[in-house]
């Protein structure tokens, strides 16, 4: 049984032996808000993160297929760095 006004139930309801256990749940701390939304977003967008700039790289390599491997890896690095510092970025503010 669940209810928002315990002192409004007749007492016949909550006696000894009807409930067994009562427990306030009470409005959510920032802390438990935030932290399943960061659990499941953060995660998607690192899901994301890493789906996208693989392909990156892959449409870098058709556009410049003159440039190095090296030059490759650093255009890559370069873009996953911004990125994620952009994540950490919103996940801090």
């Amino acid at each position: 049984m669940t209810t928002n006004f315990l002192n409004r139930l007749d007492s016949a309801l909550i006696r000894p032996g009807r409930v067994d256990f009562a427990q306030l749940i009470d409005n959510a701390s920032e802390y438990q808000v935030r932290e399943p939304f960061l659990l499941t977003y953060v995660r998607s967008q690192f899901l994301i993160f890493w789906v996208v700039f693989t392909q990156i790289k892959n449409i870098f390599r058709r556009f410049y297929p003159e440039a190095s491997e090296e030059k490759s890896e650093e255009f890559y690095a370069n873009i996953m760095v911004s990125h994620f510092l952009l994540i950490i970025y919103y996940v801090v503010s």
